[in-house]
């Protein structure tokens, strides 16, 4: 029996299914469910107007890969693994919530909770799980204290399906193959449960040495715990296993890095650049290589040319403020910082550099609020400690 949904609820699965069709990609994605949500003009956001058209131009902006295939027998067009994850999440957050319909707010919740791209677009206007959850409360007055770890569903690492999803597929979910491990793994590493994606990925691996992607997100939960000496052995291997690959050479490179092993991690990088040469992330990264050597002419070298090629891309002008913060050139840094939080608004990083240039100034007060908004946009779980220590320090 299909659960209760709530019509607003029905209308994002159906514009995301129009979009698809209409664009004949014949899937739907969580991105196609976020645009879903953002056009629901009767859903109330704490957004305003021109965030809120700003995120969908950002979300439309982007390249979705055109998959032929069909429309499902019952007229369904086939959700991929993230956008199911999105719809399981948002199915626990209702129970949790002991809400009776399924709401077009649990699938939001639920966009912000996990992992992904989605999360990270919603971020750079600013917008964060815990102030949405905070919005919702003024109205629902449930009372249930929701985090980011609260939205994992599958006890004991069990596979799972929510009834939504079985009535959608009418099937179940295979179970003690290579392949459902891997979804396990991945839903796992979206919701911060990392002992379970290491099991599972062993479990692949046990059956499958050369399985790169379980090796990389074997190597990812050890970054996330900021362990690079860990993580450092799984993208030597990956990396080995798939020389071509662009994420797990930059992946090598950044663990070379913060294991101290510069000129190594500096080489891999440049050396994919010859094969990339206009890879905007990628020259960004080489960019923060140089700045942690040092070499703060060049890094503004890397991140000119990235900006050149995507006047948009944030990172590379919070990048460039930082290394011309540490030449002397604060007013220019200033300018790049704060263009870059107008870009992305949930940078943390940004608001790190932005505090040490305030600190710079003795402007203690704004210092401790860019402190604090980076702290707000988990700069102490990407990065360390550092934003916690200097915040203690200007108390």
């Amino acid at each position: 029996m299909l659960p209760d949904l709530d019509p607003a609820f029905s209308e994002i699965m159906q514009t995301a299914r129009d979009f698809s069709l209409g664009n004949e990609l014949y899937y739907i994605d969580s991105r196609m469910l976020l645009l879903s949500i953002l056009e629901l003009t009767s859903l109330s956001l704490p957004l305003s107007g021109s965030d809120r058209q700003e995120l969908i131009r950002r979300v439309m902006k982007d390249q979705w890969e055109q998959i032929p295939g069909a429309v499902m027998r019952d007229g369904n067009v086939p959700l991929t693994v993230d956008a199911e994850e999105m719809v399981n999440s948002a199915t626990v957050l209702q129970t949790k919530l002991k809400h009776t319909h399924l709401l077009p707010e649990h699938l939001l919740l639920a966009l912000l909770s996990v992992a992904g791209i989605c999360r990270d677009k919603l971020q750079s206007v600013g917008f964060i799980f815990e102030d949405y959850h905070a919005y919702l409360e003024e109205t629902w007055k449930s009372g249930v204290v929701l985090e980011l770890s609260s939205v994992a569903m599958m006890p004991q690492g069990k596979p799972f399906r929510s009834k939504l999803l079985n009535w959608f597929y009418r099937s179940p979910l295979p179970k003690k193959e290579i392949s459902t491990y891997w979804r396990l793994a991945t839903y796992f590493f979206r919701v911060n449960h990392y002992p379970f994606v290491r099991e599972y990925c062993q479990y692949i691996l046990d059956e499958q040495p050369d399985h790169t992607e379980a090796i990389s997100l074997l190597g990812a939960t050890w970054i996330i715990a900021l362990n690079y000496e860990a993580a450092l052995p799984y993208f030597e291997k990956a990396a080995g296993l798939v020389p071509g690959e662009s994420v797990y050479q930059q992946d090598l490179a950044s663990c070379l890095m913060h294991t101290g092993h510069h000129e190594r991690g500096i080489s891999v990088l440049k050396q994919l650049l010859t094969t990339r040469p206009g890879d905007v992330p990628l020259l960004n990264n080489i960019g923060f290589s140089c700045l942690e050597t040092g070499a703060y002419a060049e890094a503004i070298g890397y991140f000119d040319q990235a900006i050149a090629i995507d006047p948009e891309a944030p990172f590379p002008y919070n990048n460039k403020g930082y290394a011309l913060l540490q030449t002397g050139n604060t007013a220019k840094a200033l300018e790049c910082i704060l263009y870059s939080l107008q870009l992305h608004k949930g940078n943390a990083y940004a608001y790190r550099n932005l505090a040490l240039l305030y600190l710079k100034a003795h402007k203690i007060p704004e210092a401790k609020e860019a402190l604090l908004h980076a702290r707000k946009y988990r700069f102490t779980v990407m990065y360390g400690p550092e934003v916690d220590e200097l915040l203690a320090a200007v108390n």
